[in-house]
């Protein structure tokens, strides 16, 4: 019979479990490239957690398949999706502790430097100097929401810039009107979410963003009238991972 406290552990340790789903989602999602997959995924993972998560002592077997074998002890339950997901584990997990690049100090979100807006920003920049100009001008705007980790000093490994954008955002390259450019203007000064920056001083019509900010998150609703200048989808975090492998050591000062 499950009593009450049973439940609430259950529940408690159901929701520390989910987080790390989402996460192993995206990456399975990223590995696999189909939707369908990804649905499959989602309901074995679902399933293997929720065994892993009403009992904390496991018993593995010691024979030569101690690698796809598992056992739960208290009700001797074979988790046959243990088998299921090992593969896609092994081969995401080699691929996401790969070391991309280093740094000697912690890049993070903070109110006093916020170096991590600045390493986005950089990347953002690097990928739009790669379809428009070295030399030409435009802003950068982020949401400052969608950072959702720090990186730690040392080697950076490719799961890192996962667990600071998890979500398949992808950079569009915009051209607006004046209207829209004071529009724009405006609201990061009223919005604390939002970070604008320019490459440089001379004047621009150009901003590159997120999908999310061009259909209208975060109060940008003024940007879905925008010119699109891209057509290729191009996701914010591979832009990262991809600036950082050509940086290998990073120094990356305070966002201003």
């Amino acid at each position: 019979m499950i009593n009450k406290t049973q439940i609430t552990l259950f529940i408690k340790k159901w929701i520390d479990a989910t987080k790390v789903v989402k996460l192993l989602l995206t990456f399975i999602g990223k590995f696999l490239s189909m939707k369908k997959n990804l649905f499959i995924s989602s309901l074995f993972i679902s399933i293997f957690f929720f065994y892993q998560c009403t009992h904390k002592n496991y018993c593995v077997s010691s024979d030569a398949t101690q690698k796809e074998h598992i056992v739960i002890q208290q009700q001797d339950i074979d988790s046959a999706t243990y088998k299921f997901i090992l593969p896609y584990k092994t081969n995401i997990d080699k691929d996401l502790n790969v070391i991309i690049a280093h740094s000697s100090s912690p890049i993070e979100k903070n109110s006093y430097c916020n170096n991590l807006a600045q390493l986005v920003f950089e990347s953002m920049q690097w990928y739009a100097d790669s379809l428009l100009s070295p030399t030409s001008n435009f802003y950068v705007l982020i949401n400052y929401g969608g950072l959702r980790a720090n990186i730690p000093a040392g080697n950076i490994l490719k799961k890192h810039i996962f667990e600071v954008m998890p979500f398949d955002n992808s950079i569009v390259i915009l051209k607006l009107n004046d209207e829209t450019l004071k529009q724009l203007i405006s609201q990061t000064q009223s919005n604390n979410k939002l970070l604008l920056k320019f490459k440089n001083t001379t004047p621009t019509s150009i901003l590159v963003t997120s999908d999310y900010l061009y259909q209208g998150g975060d109060g940008c609703t003024f940007l879905k009238s925008a010119q699109k200048l891209n057509s290729k989808t191009y996701f914010i975090r591979d832009a990262i991972i991809r600036y950082c492998s050509l940086k290998k050591e990073l120094s990356i000062p305070c966002f201003h």
